[in-house]
């Protein structure tokens, strides 16, 4: 930084105000332009790709103002934040421009509607912890959502939460013990602890939200006082305004809605594929039919929040139904979707004052077109009779701004005539104004006889009379110069220079008034808040219901039957999104309950279809709570508190975890928190280890799973560890298997899973499809021949020393009594488990039925 008694009166101020802003990168507004210097033109030209110049020895860069929104994005992408300072005062002679900060723009403050996502919401989140509970208030200033979550307070409850809310930025006072990790994986940033005082903040609180305690808002807990306050106090610090329009907090508590850890988001694909790029690939892109953006955004929220009030399932599932059976209504009703533009993040602009006069009529225009839809009243929504009607709104647009006005200020044309005398009066004086210059240029060309002689205008010199140079020698002696060109001359005359400060004063005057008018229609839109977005959460709903009985009626899905039963009846489903890639998807039915099918032991080969089997199970019963049609033949579904999988392998390096460590944690948090209630799928346990360990593990997690008095759910165990078929003879425990059908050697799969038990996992055919070299798979299945030869003579010997390849499991003998005798006495009782011990005398029974067949 160069010394303060070389800097000019503008670097000055620059700095001084720098001081206050120092860990943002501040855009300085000149002119046109915002600039940059010093430190900040440093990482701004890198950040932005900007080139960084010298002036006086100091460093610098800039954009275009108009270019903000973009540059702006790239920054808080960078995890930068930025400060705005504006010019807030006419540039005057003589003195420099008042500036000040009038915006800043952090990661959870930004609402450029072009940068965001039209199908996620942006929230700040605040994050606060109780004993026992974590609280989080979330925020999207986009929008307006303010909701309110309680949960647990565990280090798997915080990371599914975050993971399902995704905030664009968190924000706490401190980082609690056990939770920091998590935290790290989101922009965070710490605010002063009175940010989360109820104290210093209620009447904050009772201002913003219009009531006279906090009682009435159900905030009065310390803990939802104290985050709530500090999301809003972070906003109106760095927004610099009033945020009315964030009105409504919507309370979300653990026991009204279906739990969905992280994994279980992660694996069952609901809102992002897992092995793809290609989004179409979620649940969320697949059953998405709706039309507006704002409808979009809420099946998100339906998806990670399912409902556990079976009332309420069923009238989404009854208003899908209504839809569904009366295609000329709903295909009405999407014609007029089609044509309603984001009203909610219109309304958060408009509350916001960073609109403009052509989205104002497009917001009129969505209303217009909201109204049409409440003139369905044989619609099943209760919420219709109470919703407020918006035609005050849409008058009011309508009186104030022209119905095709320009995007800015700049030169007029916003308000109607009629709406402020003041105005009129403005208006007619730089019209008659523009009459009269016209007056003027058919004057002088008249009077000096030069044909091509013009009145023009431009931001520099202001009003002038251009004449080229063939004609200078008949310009009039009162003629004033005031600008040489390389064609022409630019000249004024004394009535000129006066006309030109009364228009100028006019115009400048007209388009303060005009903002001003327009700036007050934008605060009676924004009281108007509540019945507005009453009417938009209507919209919403609709869209989503609209788009559910479409998917319904095209893809053949049926009315799910919810109830309060510890029961799950899925006849002939299907999987939502796998059905719609492939030519012939095989239907596969399920029956779970608390007494004799508990648990479903499901062995097969690998691409025979048992994860698409354990998936479409989990999916089917995740949109049945969510108040879906469903694809099945038919489905009953018991309420449901929690889905837990644990499906395939994954790891965590970045946090030192191997795939193994994973699989245990997400398997312990299942066995730990499950209830009589949940529904659980696991896939392939214990894979991630030794055979014997794996095996070992499986096995125990089964036993405890199924033990009726520790109340862990429903489950679908998915496992390639065949021995475990006998567990089958337990009470609670059906195994079942995928169909396979060997013909000459060759393995088709069926995809069809079916009462039974399997007993090889046709392995090499696997990774014969895969394409395997045939020299290696030919030399597999000598090997395997050759394994199963050698364990057939020696079962005790491998059983104390198994090998870790899955083929080589427990072959059926082929000897008769004698050797089967022979096996028994030499088996060692004292150092064999009770788990050999089973493995053994199953293939002692498979071997004397064979000899007896």
């Amino acid at each position: 930084m160069m010394e303060d008694s070389k800097l000019t009166p503008m670097q000055q101020q620059y700095f001084e105000i720098k001081k206050k802003y120092s860990d943002f990168i501040l855009f300085f507004r000149l002119g046109d332009f915002y600039e940059m210097f010093e430190e900040d033109a440093e990482n701004a030209s890198r950040i932005l790709d900007i080139a960084l110049t010298q002036r006086n020895g100091q460093k610098m860069c800039g954009f275009p103002y108009h270019a903000l929104d973009n540059y702006l994005h790239k920054i808080i992408k960078a995890g930068r934040k930025a400060a705005i300072c504006e010019q807030v005062e006419e540039p005057g002679k003589g003195k420099i421009v008042r500036r000040q900060v009038v915006e800043v723009m952090t990661p959870g403050t930004f609402t450029s509607e072009k940068y965001l996502s039209s199908e996620e919401d942006s929230f700040l989140t605040a994050l606060h912890f109780s004993e026992d509970k974590i609280i989080a208030v979330c925020a999207d200033a986009s929008t307006g959502k303010f909701w309110l979550i309680e949960e647990k307070r565990s280090p798997e409850r915080l990371s599914s939460l975050l993971k399902l809310v995704n905030p664009s930025e968190i924000i706490l006072s401190e980082y609690p013990k056990n939770f920091e990790s998590i935290i790290k994986n989101y922009y965070s940033t710490l605010v002063p602890e009175y940010y989360f005082s109820p104290a210093v903040n209620e009447i904050m609180l009772l201002e913003h939200f219009k009531v006279g305690t906090l009682k009435g808002l159900g905030i009065e807990n310390p803990f939802f006082a104290g985050a709530s306050a500090a999301v809003l106090r972070y906003l109106k610090d760095n927004l610099l305004k009033e945020i009315k329009h964030l009105d409504h907090i919507r309370f979300i508590r653990p026991e009204e809605f279906v739990y969905l850890p992280e994994a279980t988001v992660r694996n069952l694909e609901i809102l992002e594929p897992l092995f793809t790029s290609q989004k179409n690939t979620s649940l969320f892109q697949n059953l998405n039919q709706t039309l507006t953006s704002m409808g979009a955004r809420e099946l998100r929220n339906w998806l990670i929040y399912p409902l556990m009030d079976i009332e309420k399932i069923n009238e989404r599932l009854s208003q899908t139904e209504f839809l569904k059976d009366r295609s000329d209504i709903s295909n009405k009703i999407r014609t007029i979707l089609k044509n309603i533009p984001d009203l909610e993040r219109m309304l958060s602009r408009i509350g916001l004052f960073k609109t403009n006069p052509k989205e104002v009529i497009a917001f009129k225009e969505g209303l217009k077109n909201l109204e049409l839809l409440k003139t369905f009243q044989e619609l099943p929504f209760d919420e219709m009779k109470t919703l407020n009607p918006l035609l005050s709104v849409i008058s009011q647009i309508e009186k104030t701004v022209y119905e095709n006005p320009p995007i800015d200020f700049s030169e007029g044309g916003v308000i109607q005539e009629g709406i402020d005398p003041e105005l009129d009066s403005l208006k007619n004086i730089t019209q008659k104004g523009k009459e009269y210059l016209l007056e003027i240029e058919k004057r002088e060309k008249e009077k000096t006889g030069i044909n091509t002689l013009k009145l023009r205008y431009n931001k520099v010199i202001g009003y002038y009379i251009e004449i080229t140079k063939a004609n200078q020698n008949s310009v009039p002696k009162e003629y004033i110069r005031k600008q040489s060109m390389v064609n022409a001359e630019r000249y004024t005359i004394e009535e000129l220079i006066e006309y030109e400060s009364k228009i100028l004063d006019a115009k400048s005057s007209l388009i303060e008034l005009e903002k001003k008018i327009f700036n007050q229609l934008l605060m009676n839109i924004i009281e108007q808040v509540k019945e507005i977005r009453a009417n938009i959460i209507f919209v919403k709903k609709l869209d989503i219901i609209a788009s559910f009985a479409k998917t319904a009626k095209e893809r053949k899905y049926t009315r799910p039957l919810v109830n309060d039963e510890l029961k799950i009846t899925i006849e002939e489903g299907r999987h939502p999104v796998v059905e719609l890639f492939t030519d012939q998807f095989i239907p596969n039915s399920i029956k779970l309950d608390e007494k004799e099918n508990r648990l479903l032991l499901i062995t097969g080969p690998n691409m025979a279809g048992k994860s698409t089997y354990l998936r479409q199970a989990a999916l089917i019963v995740l949109m049945a709570h969510i108040g879906c049609f469903v694809p099945a033949k038919k489905a009953v579904i018991g309420l449901t508190d929690q889905i837990f999988t644990r499906i395939g392998a994954s790891d965590n390096l970045a946090g030192g975890e191997s795939t193994f460590l994973v699989e245990m944690t997400e398997t312990s948090q299942i066995l730990r928190n499950s209830t009589q209630r949940s529904l659980i799928v696991m896939d392939e346990v214990g894979r991630g280890t030794s055979t014997h360990d794996g095996l070992s593990l499986a096995w125990a997690i089964v036993e405890y799973l199924n033990n009726p008095s520790k109340n862990r759910g429903k489950t679908l165990f998915a496992t390639h560890y065949h021995e475990m078929t006998v567990l089958g003879e337990e009470r609670g425990i059906k195994n079942h298997r995928v169909a396979v059908k060997e013909w000459n050697n060759e393995i088709v799969f069926l995809h069809k899973v079916e009462e039974g038990a399997s007993d090889k996992s046709y392995g090499i055919h696997v990774a014969e499809i895969a394409g395997i070299p045939l020299p290696v798979i030919e030399r597999a299945k000598e090997i395997l021949a050759s394994m199963e030869i050698s364990l057939i003579q020696n079962e005790n010997k491998f059983l104390k020393k198994r090998d870790d390849s899955e083929n080589m499991l427990f072959s059926v003998a082929e000897d008769p009594f004698e050797k089967i005798k022979t096996k028994i006495l030499s088996v060692d009782i004292l150092q064999t488990t009770p788990i050999q011990a089973i493995l053994i005398l199953e293939n002692l029974q498979k071997e004397i039925r064979k000899n007896k067949g």
